[in-house]
């Protein structure tokens, strides 16, 4: 038996290098628990900065009109939406019907270039309708045993196009808002009863041609993308400028500027992001679309104001579908008349001049 002699001064040497061992050890341990506390940390971290991440992404796909990507990340199998807010969710529910109203199928078909039917939908009705990327107007219509057909183009080399256009917006933006204007006008000739095309004087084919181009402009406004929007209101408030005051439509493209002026002027808190000028002293509905339009054009808005104006120019759009095509007069949403004959419009532009200046004033009153 060999036995092996430790003398004390070699065990007190082995127990400080044990201790020494495990105080390395010890200190290990702390550092993999602080690690593993950062980590978790980092992870929730993560995890928030992911939350808002999904979020923010959507609503920027969505508000930039990358509704290509939007398209892809809406779709269960590639985002997670279970963190998100009871908000945040409902935002994504808004997205997700919007998407569905304004890019429906025959969007895709339409860009391959081919001719084929479709049945585009505005305010919830169909349309029988084809398109032909071929035809020479944007619109064909014709009647075959009391039935219109409606038979529509656009540029579709400029489709969903990132191509630079005017005014900071690109040529898919501008061509968005002529496609939903097209379906616009279309669904406006499918109101129209066919025995009232016959025999028509001047001035009623002046006065359908101006009901024609109203319907257009709001079902564009509300269909297109946001962008799209800002571009068509920052047009009909362009409208109010001198040079375009010998247009027959022009005062069609006034009244969706109009109503556009009065739901920001009516209801300010709905729209911190747009900014109204001083009262001016004359001519206060023109000189504050003009403003108006200077300013969406430099200035993006929120996803909430962007909802709060569809649903706006949606109940704008069912006031005048009754009898604006008999009247010519438009129903802005505070009540007051809009004359689309700039001749007869005159007193009522005075009224709603005076209108303005009271709502000013009285915004201006409660500190908004």
């Amino acid at each position: 038996m060999v036995r092996l002699a430790v003398t004390g001064d070699h065990f007190i040497g082995s127990v400080m290098r044990v201790r020494r061992g495990w105080a390395r050890m010890a200190i290990l341990a702390i550092g993999v628990l602080v690690g593993i506390r950062s980590v978790m940390a980092q992870g929730d971290d993560a995890a928030g900065k992911t939350q808002g991440d999904v979020y923010a992404r959507l609503v920027d796909e969505y508000m930039q009109g990358k509704w290509d990507d939007l398209e892809k990340d809406l779709a269960p199998r590639n985002t997670d939406l279970s963190t998100l807010t009871a908000a945040q969710k409902a935002d994504v529910q808004y997205l997700r019907a919007t998407f569905s109203e304004c890019r429906p199928p025959w969007w895709r078909q339409a860009k391959q270039g081919q001719e084929f039917n479709f049945e585009p939908v505005v305010w919830g009705r169909s349309l029988r309708a084809s398109f032909d990327p071929d035809q020479t107007s944007a619109i064909n219509l014709s009647y075959t045993n009391g039935q219109a057909s409606l038979t529509l183009k656009w540029d579709i080399q400029d489709m969903d196009s990132a191509a630079k256009a005017e005014h900071g917006f690109s040529k898919g933006e501008l061509n968005d808002l002529d496609v939903w204007r097209a379906i616009g006008m279309a669904e406006g000739w499918a109101r129209v009863p066919v025995e009232s095309l016959v025999n028509m004087s001047d001035a009623a084919k002046t006065q359908l041609n101006r009901y024609l181009d109203f319907n257009a402009n709001v079902v564009g406004v509300y269909y297109a993308t946001p962008r799209a929007r800002r571009w068509g209101l920052w047009l009909f408030c362009a409208a109010y400028l001198n040079k375009y005051s010998a247009m027959v439509t022009v005062n069609s493209r006034k009244a969706v500027g109009s109503m556009f002026l009065g739901e920001v002027v009516e209801h300010r808190a709905k729209y911190p992001s747009i900014k109204l000028p001083d009262l001016p002293g004359e001519k206060i509905e023109e000189n504050l679309c003009i403003q108006l339009k200077n300013n969406i054009e430099k200035h993006p808005w929120t996803l909430a104001e962007d909802r709060s104006l569809r649903a706006a120019l949606k109940d704008f759009a069912a006031f005048n579908q009754r009898s604006l095509l008999q009247t010519g007069v438009v129903r802005l949403p505070n009540g007051l008349p809009l004359a689309l004959d700039p001749s007869a419009d005159q007193s009522d532009q005075v009224a709603r001049d005076e209108w303005l200046k009271r709502a000013l004033d009285r915004s201006t009153n409660d500190g908004n």
